[in-house]
Order: C-alpha cells, then structure tokens, then sequence
C-alpha cells in the first residue's frame, strides 16, 4: 500500500512538470496516477491525482472539466479536513472562473483560500493569491462593464496586490515569481498608457528569463516588452522584440 501511495506521488509530480508545455505527458501522467489511486483506494492519493487531471483540462481550455475535477476533489478533502487543500482547490477553482471572465466566483475562491494561507502564515501561497488577485482586478473590464474611472481604480489595485506579492516573495527569497509580478504590474501600466514605467519591469525579466533558459517565460515577456515599445513609439526596438518572441514560439511548438 505504502509503496503505492508513493508510486501515486511520484506520478504525480512527474506530471506536474509537464503542466506548463507537454498536456499530453501531463494527460498520461494523471491517468495512470489516478488509475493507481483508485486501486488503493486512498482519498489523499486520488483527490491529488484528479487536481492533477483538472490541470490538463486547465490548460486545454477545457472549463466544464476542470470545475467538475477540481469540485471533486475539494469534497474529497473537505470530508478529510484537510483545511491546507481545501485552501489550495478554493485558489484552483478561482483561476477555473478567472480564465472564464467570471469575477464575482473567482474573487470569492481566491479570498477564501488566502484567509486560510494567511491564518497558516503560508507566505509563498499567499504570495501567490495575491499574485492571481491582481490578475483579476488588471481584467475585471473583461468580466463585466466598468467606467474609465473604475478601470484605473482596479488596476492601481492591481499594481498594489502585485506589489504585495513582491514584498512577500523578497522575504522568503523567492525570485520567480517576483519576476513574474514585474512583467504582470508592467501589463498594468501598459493598460494606464505608462509605458516608460513599464520598460524598467520589462527588462528586468528579459534578462532573468534570458538568463535562466525560461523560453516560454521569455516569448511571453518579449511579447509584452514589443507592446510597451509600440506605445512608446520605439517601433524599431518593438517589432525586434516581436520577431523574437514569435521566433521562440515557433522553435518550441508554445502555440499559445
């Protein structure tokens, strides 16, 4: 039994790894996870293994999917009372209504799980709602109408959740995803029409993800750096940057 719990974890860590650019591995990996998970019968090991299948759906675009694994599994863990995953699925099923544009479910997922990460001190995870917050305030205007005014409120918001994430990421030196918060708070100024601000973000993450062999990472912020040098009427220096980024896309099949 112990050896196939263990064998469950592995499995799905291994899937795991594969969530960002491989959905086929991370398919293969979650169903024989879950196969396994369901020969043991042990609920820790199957709700892990049907979070990890949601994530496919996730990154399918698959929403229906995704809500009913990730549902799921939160009633698997909240029957077990374990009140640090109930809190991870509460930030899951955020992000589900998040990408569907549903404000109101995803700000109340997202709330619930970071009361919990903040009554556990859970730094790097409340780091990480903080982050997916300012998400959804920088695209509430998707969501649902907002006045000009409402819109620079929610993305000065934005910014300070963002901010939040940085500070609390610097305390527990956690580099990547204060990076990911420059390149997110320069997406917020860029939306303010400040690009110049937007720029000094914007390189700081280049060079980290250039650096740090992040391709995927990288095509992404060559991206959001060419639409900063658009506004600032740098179009030389723009379309370099987007010749770049399409050139890494192209290279390693992100068709996103």
């Amino acid at each position: 039994f112990q050896a196939d719990t263990a064998r469950v974890n592995y499995l799905v860590r291994k899937g795991r790894s594969f969530q960002s650019e491989n959905y086929d591995s991370l398919l293969f990996y979650s169903q024989k996870a879950l196969n396994l998970a369901l020969k043991t019968a042990d609920l820790n090991s199957i709700s892990a293994a049907v979070q990890l299948q949601g994530r496919y759906y996730m990154m399918k675009e698959n929403y229906k999917d995704a809500t009913a694994t990730f549902l799921l599994s939160l009633a698997i863990e909240e029957k077990l009372k374990n009140r640090a995953r109930v809190a991870d699925l509460h930030d899951e099923l955020g992000t589900v209504y998040y990408y569907q544009e549903i404000f109101a479910k995803a700000l109340g997922y997202y709330t619930s799980a970071l009361a919990e990460y903040e009554k556990s001190r859970d730094t790097m995870n409340m780091a990480k709602v903080y982050s997916h917050l300012g998400n959804l305030y920088s695209s509430r205007e998707f969501c649902e109408p907002r006045t000009t005014p409402q819109k620079k409120d929610d993305f000065d918001r934005a910014i300070k959740l963002f901010e939040k994430t940085i500070r609390l990421c610097t305390a527990i030196h956690y580099k990547p995803l204060i990076i990911n918060s420059y390149v997110n708070i320069a997406s917020v100024y860029n939306k303010l029409q400040e690009p110049d601000k937007a720029l000094a973000y914007l390189k700081q993450a280049t060079d980290y993800y250039r650096k740090n062999h992040k391709l995927n990472a990288l095509a992404g912020s060559l991206h959001t750096l060419g639409i900063t040098y658009f506004k600032a009427k740098q179009y030389s220096q723009s379309a370099r940057c987007f010749e770049e980024s399409l050139k890494i896309a192209l290279e390693n099949k992100y068709t996103d």
